[in-house]
């Protein structure tokens, strides 16, 4: 199971990080936000189980970063910087750009759905 969790995983984070052409302007709404600063994956949900990022990615970090003038970096484990543009939800923050996801607050954490697969990410 932690082999086709490790794939599964792998497979999303490739398919989130296609490039796609974003708007790049500055988003002044987003300069005070909470969410601002660098957010860490630490966990990962698929078919009901939760894993380690530690153990899907082998040890590799992937970090989202959310900068207040509205853009940011998602740091993928072939250490490749996506870029994107961001503005916040009222309960998470929403990116476009190579990363184009939604990230729902929960308990602290930003947890993004891709296809089916749970990112639960930290703020360091």
């Amino acid at each position: 199971m932690k082999k086709l969790m490790s794939v599964l995983c792998s497979f999303v984070l490739v398919m989130t990080c296609f490039v796609l052409v974003g708007c790049k302007k500055e988003n002044k709404d987003v300069a005070n936000s909470k969410y601002l600063g660098t957010w860490q994956a630490v966990n990962a949900e698929a078919f009901g189980q939760i894993v380690s990022a530690d153990e899907v990615f082998e040890g590799k970090e992937v970090v989202l970063v959310l900068k207040g003038d509205g853009t940011g970096t998602f740091t993928d484990t072939e250490d490749k910087n996506n870029t994107f543009t961001w503005v916040e939800l009222e309960d998470g923050v929403k990116t476009e750009g190579d990363v184009n996801m939604t990230f729902t607050e929960k308990d602290g954490q930003l947890v993004g759905d891709v296809l089916m697969v749970k990112l639960y990410f930290e703020k360091k």
